[in-house]
């Protein structure tokens, strides 16, 4: 959930977002979290059905994204990640 939110809050730019977090708590002493529904094409079926120009824009999207969370000082206790380039 902490990366969800942390994603929504500092990462998302329109083009590639994540569902909202609507709801936390505990039930059962067990935490829960609901999560927006999205009706859409997921990264997978998007990388699936694309074509090179399509691939090359998604690549420069991702890459854009990985590096703003590598820029990022506030997340290294929610997100690991490395650098990214694509020629």
């Amino acid at each position: 959930m902490l990366k969800q939110d942390y994603f929504n809050k500092k990462l998302a730019n329109g083009k590639i977002v994540a569902p909202e977090i609507l709801k936390e708590g505990t039930m059962n002493s067990l935490f829960f979290f609901d999560m927006e529904y999205v009706n859409g094409t997921n990264l997978i079926e998007y990388i699936y059905d694309a074509d090179i120009n399509e691939l090359l824009e998604i690549s420069k999207d991702l890459c854009l994204i990985i590096n703003l969370m590598k820029s990022q000082e506030d997340n290294e206790n929610i997100i690991s990640v490395h650098s990214c380039t694509i020629s």
